[in-house]
């Protein structure tokens, strides 16, 4: 029997899959429901940038709309995005996670897959990236507070740094997270991979979990003459396994 694997974030649902992949994570954070900047650097890497966006949510069984408004004086890109969520993997990869994260620009570079040679205009380019991000102010009437588990009118950045002055220094790069924002991620569920030879007790009905609530859409029309392939999916197990943010999971299996 072919392997089987579980992801799970709190009540996550799981599939098969053939091949192992690198390792990743499921923030369950609100900053995911909406890009923070416009796609186009023409129009968000500017100084004085401002991007006012929002989404759906479900509070009460009731639905409504949250307004961010993300302010970066310096501008900011959809890389820079990339980079942020980048530093967070590579800081809460550390055996003890802190809000204080010191690396060399060449092992963070690296990391990521986006060191071509050491040195050169990358670690310009991650400086500049840091500086846009120091200072991003982001904002939201309807934030997901983990600790509390309800909607917060919220407002807090993403970091402070100390670099050195000159990018061939062989010196560590310190970044400091904000507190506020590192709470949130830290108290967010995290992404459980499971690999096992035998299936356990399927899940059954609707997934409890929030954040992987699923939108009713309407069927789609086919036109009569389409010509169509039947899908052929690979049988696949899913389960419910509730996690707790904070704590690690060991499956062994008999």
């Amino acid at each position: 029997m072919e392997n089987q694997s579980i992801h799970a974030a709190g009540n996550a649902k799981g599939i098969q899959r053939r091949h192992p992949r690198p390792r990743s994570g499921i923030a369950q954070l609100s900053l995911v429901e909406h890009a923070l900047c416009a796609l186009d650097p023409a129009l968000s890497l500017v100084g004085g940038y401002q991007h006012q966006t929002g989404y759906f949510y479900t509070d009460a069984n009731q639905r409504r709309f949250a307004h961010v408004t993300v302010s970066a004086p310096l501008g900011l890109s959809s890389r820079d995005e990339y980079f942020l969520w980048g530093l967070l993997a590579l800081t809460f990869n550390q055996p003890q996670p802190s809000i204080e994260f010191l690396a060399t620009p060449h092992y963070c570079l690296k990391q990521l897959g986006y060191l071509e040679v050491k040195g050169g205009k990358q670690y310009a380019e991650f400086r500049a990236t840091i500086k846009r991000l120091a200072g991003v102010y982001y904002q939201c009437d309807a934030f997901y507070d983990p600790r509390l588990q309800t909607f917060q009118d919220a407002g807090f950045g993403f970091l402070k740094y100390s670099l050195p002055q000159h990018d061939d220094s062989s010196r560590a790069w310190r970044i400091v997270w904000d507190p506020l924002f590192f709470e949130y991620v830290q108290r967010t569920g995290g992404k459980l991979s499971l690999g096992l030879t035998t299936p356990l007790t399927v899940a059954a009905g609707a997934n409890p979990n929030p954040f992987f609530e699923t939108a009713s859409v309407q069927q789609p029309i086919v036109s009569p003459s389409a010509m169509l392939n039947d899908v052929m999916l690979e049988p696949t197990f899913v389960y419910d396994i509730p996690t707790e943010p904070g704590r690690t999971y060991v499956f062994a299996a008999k």
